[in-house]
């Protein structure tokens, strides 16, 4: 990340850490000063990049979000020329972030009052790290994300089926959480699989409150049902939350029963081989290429299936050739195993749609 920038911390926590995630969510949420942009110079930066007002450094949320108000396009261009992202020494006397500071600068000067832009939208700021994470409208309904855990606690608690914490993430302002049963639904090839619930919400207003149903393999291997979602606003906000956590749990019972038919499904074989069983059928190999597209970008769809037919589920590497008679034996377990594998470590929403995939293959929306 450029220097420009203030890099968002990331704090993980296992399930006997609950107490301290939530008290490092309260402790942020006492550090939070919420600033109405009320003149450009609110928000112009110095030749560092941080706010001339403030000496505030900006997360990289926060940027794109005060650019997208200003221009279309001009975050793409700023952080050209800054050099963000860019690791190539043959750009090293060819970026300058005093000429991006001043091109956005320029930029607010000219659209500052423009309708619907900057003017009157709120910055959420951290007095204590002094960094910017983000800009929100007028009208942002501010959840912090201490509230939104201790109220899933209450709910997980009191659940047919009880619910204990699981794992906490939190980056930057945005904050998962997911509970799982203590005992497993159904045993898998894979381990015991149990059953339980997830969470998401940022207060930077990168995201609405997001909740789902889901099944876990051991620590890490995750999907999920249909994410039910609301933004962070409208008069009505508090009691859309709480409709929306209830219909989370509505889904308990299908997911239930995916989680009963899941060994079969994964037991199904794959028909990857062209007639003589001599190579993978490539209309095979882009009809499953083209379900996961349904849910993720080409180009990690194709990675996935890459890795699920010449590796397979139990791979460790992609070997430079594979005999027809090994692929022949891949079956549903390998792609759902694969996804589920690709999904942990990434940034939440692409974790949240591989996730999806998997579970909606298991639950036979998808078929292979």
């Amino acid at each position: 990340m450029n220097k420009m920038l203030a890099t968002p911390e990331r704090h993980e926590f296992l399930p006997h850490q609950f107490d301290e995630f939530l008290e490092l969510l309260r402790d942020m949420d006492q550090r939070t000063v919420r600033m109405t942009i009320g003149a450009a110079s609110d928000i112009e930066l110095d030749e560092g990049g941080r706010l001339k007002n403030g000496g505030f450094t900006l997360a990289p949320l926060a940027i794109q979000q005060i650019c997208k108000q200003v221009s279309k396009g001009l975050w793409s261009l700023a952080a050209d020329i800054a050099g963000v992202n860019r690791s190539s020494r043959a750009y090293d006397s060819a970026v300058s972030v005093p000429m991006a500071a001043r091109i956005i600068n320029d930029c607010i000067a000219l659209r500052f009052r423009a309708a619907d832009g900057i003017c009157g939208r709120d910055m959420i700021q951290n007095h204590t790290t002094r960094v910017v994470d983000g800009v929100v409208g007028p009208r942002y309904q501010l959840l912090p994300n201490h509230q939104l855990l201790g109220a899933v606690k209450e709910i997980m608690d009191s659940h047919e089926v009880p619910m204990k914490f699981h794992a906490g993430l939190l980056v930057g302002r945005r904050m998962a959480v997911s509970f799982l049963t203590e005992d497993p639904l159904v045993e898998t090839d894979d381990g015991p699989m149990f059953g339980g619930a997830y969470f998401s919400n940022s207060e930077a207003g990168e995201c609405g409150v997001r909740g789902a149903t889901i099944l876990q393999i051991g620590h890490t291997l995750r999907c999920m049902n249909r994410l039910r979602h609301i933004a962070h606003s409208g008069k009505d906000f508090l009691k859309r939350l709480g409709t929306m956590l209830g219909s989370v749990l509505n889904s308990w019972e299908d997911t239930v029963r995916v989680a009963k038919q899941t060994p079969d499904v994964l037991a199904l074989e794959l028909s990857l081989l062209t007639p003589g069983g001599t190579q993978v059928s490539r209309a095979v190999r882009a009809h499953m290429q083209t379900r996961i597209t349904d849910y993720v970008d080409k180009s990690l769809a194709v990675d996935v299936v890459r890795k699920a037919i010449f590796m397979g589920a139990d791979g460790t590497y992609v070997p430079a050739t594979v005999r027809a008679d090994e692929i022949a034996t891949r079956r549903v377990r390998d792609v759902v195993i694969t996804l589920m594998r690709t999904a942990f470590g990434q940034y939440p929403d692409i974790r949240e749609r591989l996730e999806r995939a998997a579970f909606d293959i298991l639950a036979k929306k998808v078929h292979l």
